[in-house]
């Protein structure tokens, strides 16, 4: 976390112009993937997790067969939302607020106790689980609900955009009051591969009232 993001808040809202202002501003020490955005840069150096490295921000192998690039803007409670992967995003417009479901290595990890928060932030998912501080994941939901409803836009992301994105995009989805039918909305509305296992649709179930779509999550 930089010493930029450790400033203390300006306002009583989580939302304050200060926020969003930061949200724009490059961040020492990392590499600037869009350069003529001025964007933050938060995405993690390259790694060998598959395929050619294109850009540093991915496996070309891994983007050419998967669907994340294709996923729809979804213009929910008043803002943006996004989802797809936490590297490989200078596709889309800068976004306001991204948050990584995996460990991309240089954004700070969610603190629910901030009123504050950077323009980047992790919270670790496991693959095809769910959430373990499921307190933390509510708060980062209400996080999202109210900077949509500010008008902000949300980038959220996983690897593939489908099974931790679109659990987290169905709770959103289930607590702005579109529907209880989430699972469905998700995949009609944003990717039909969103919400990948049974454990994923229990726990939507459990804790944001959510209607199970596989038998095995009943």
């Amino acid at each position: 976390m930089t010493t930029d993001d450790k400033r203390p808040p300006t306002g009583s809202s989580l939302f304050d112009d200060d926020f969003y202002s930061r949200a724009r501003r490059p961040r020492p020490g990392l590499s600037k993937y869009r350069k003529d955005k001025g964007d933050d840069g938060h995405i993690a150096p390259a790694s060998s997790w598959g395929g050619d490295v294109v850009g540093g921000y991915g496996g070309g192998s891994f983007r050419k067969h998967s669907c994340y690039r294709s996923h729809p803007v979804l213009e929910i409670g008043g803002g943006k939302l996004y989802g797809g992967n936490y590297r490989d995003h200078d596709h889309l417009p800068v976004c306001d607020l991204y948050i990584a479901l995996e460990r991309d290595g240089t954004s700070p990890r969610f603190d629910p106790s901030r009123t504050t928060l950077p323009s980047a932030v992790t919270f670790y998912v496991p693959n095809m689980g769910v959430p373990q501080d499921v307190k933390s994941f509510r708060v980062l939901v209400e996080t999202c609900v109210a900077a949509l409803a500010a008008g902000k836009s949300v980038h959220i992301a996983c690897i593939g955009g489908h099974g931790r994105t679109g659990m987290m995009i169905a709770a959103i989805v289930a607590r702005i009051g579109i529907t209880t039918d989430a699972i469905n909305w998700v995949r009609a509305n944003y990717c039909a591969k969103a919400v990948e296992s049974p454990v994923q649709e229990r726990f939507l179930a459990k804790h944001y009232g959510v209607i199970p779509v596989d038998k095995r999550a009943v």
